[in-house]
């Protein structure tokens, strides 16, 4: 029987600090707050899906 390996999702949350009390959404969230262009174009770039809030 073939063995199926799982991994669960990561959630980086830029532009903001952690809050006092995070959700438990079950997989590990990282606040990553402020970075530079640079730096937020080359995590845009390693991730698998994008998530962008723009009001």
């Amino acid at each position: 029987m073939a063995r199926i390996l799982v991994e669960l999702p990561e959630l980086d949350v830029f532009g903001q600090d952690r809050p006092p009390q995070p959700p438990d959404l079950g997989f590990h969230i990282q606040y990553i707050g402020r970075l530079s262009d640079d730096l937020i174009l080359h995590r845009y770039a390693a991730a698998d899906v994008s998530v962008i809030h723009y009001l």
